[in-house]
């Protein structure tokens, strides 16, 4: 489970939204959306910049004072129960203490359920109480507690396909998505890469503490040219890998673009480093993550 203070800057609208037809649209949307208190689902495929744009919701909206908090869905039903409820103490061995869930702690703020479409039918149908009455009850607890917290959830399946197979709840699916907004594939947006990609590349010199030097020509228009299975996350690994190299266009060609779908070892170990560069980042006084993506983990 993880979570950002609402305090957090994210990227530049720019480099969010960049200027191609489809983006523009999202933006739109976008900006009548944060002045609604209703829930927002946000749907596209992996690595598309879907919790980018959920903080950029909350942090134009009126209740950005709050905090902006985030877990991930897939995560085993009874863990994910009690981090989103919290418990009583003597709930079960172990409960020495009250532990407030998030929906508690993102009272006045913002919870964003990442890949909703995996959450289990029974906490589906607490979540849907939640969304109906603005209560509920943590684990042990006796009385219902109430919250005011703005839910924002993500998928990179349409929960269309998951209602009609049984998966996922019709009457919850429809409070989730009252608002609904799409982010398309990297590669329907090509013509924004060139200023994403600046923005990262001056992001990574920021995080690194050195200067990082612009792609040159050749080496934008490859990027330009390639497909992006992976979308904007794998954008940001292979740049956050040349920005390592402090160099300009010699080490590019060891930059071997992936040819399959999916992420490569190579991919993986890049990512990862970049998730341990960003977190020690994030724990110096002060330090202000505005990266796609990545997130440290929440202290327990």
């Amino acid at each position: 489970m993880e979570s950002r203070s609402s305090t957090e800057s994210v990227p530049s609208v720019s480099a969010i939204f960049g200027s191609s037809v489809s983006m523009s649209h999202v933006r739109e949307l976008a900006q009548h959306a944060a002045l609604v208190h209703s829930p927002v689902f946000i749907h596209g495929p992996t690595g598309s910049g879907k919790e980018v744009l959920a903080r950029y919701l909350h942090l134009i909206s009126p209740w950005n004072r709050g905090p902006f908090l985030k877990i991930h869905c897939p995560t085993e039903p009874e863990l994910l129960e009690t981090e989103l409820f919290g418990f009583d103490k003597g709930a079960f061995p172990g409960a020495s203490a009250n532990k407030p869930g998030l929906l508690e702690l993102a009272s006045e703020g913002t919870l964003l359920l990442d890949d909703i479409s995996e959450l289990d039918l029974r906490l589906q149908e607490k979540l849907l109480r939640v969304l109906r009455e603005g209560t509920f009850t943590s684990i042990g607890g006796q009385r219902p507690r109430s919250t005011h917290v703005r839910i924002m959830s993500t998928a990179n399946r349409t929960l269309e396909t998951a209602v009609e197979a049984g998966q996922f709840r019709q009457d919850l699916f429809e409070r989730l998505a009252a608002i609904s907004l799409g982010m398309p594939p990297l590669r329907e947006r090509i013509g924004d890469l060139p200023a994403i990609a600046r923005y990262m590349l001056s992001h990574f010199a920021e995080m690194l503490g050195s200067p990082v030097r612009p792609l040159p020509s050749a080496a934008m228009r490859r990027l330009v040219s390639y497909q992006w299975p992976g979308n904007i996350r794998e954008l940001e690994n292979v740049l956050f890998q040349y920005a390592l190299t402090k160099a300009s266009l010699a080490p590019l060609p060891s930059l071997a673009l992936p040819t399959g779908q999916g992420e490569s070892a190579g991919s993986l170990a890049v990512s990862a480093e970049l998730k341990q560069r960003r977190s020690k980042k994030m724990l110096q006084p002060g330090a202000a993550g505005n990266s796609f993506h990545g997130a440290p983990e929440r202290q327990r």
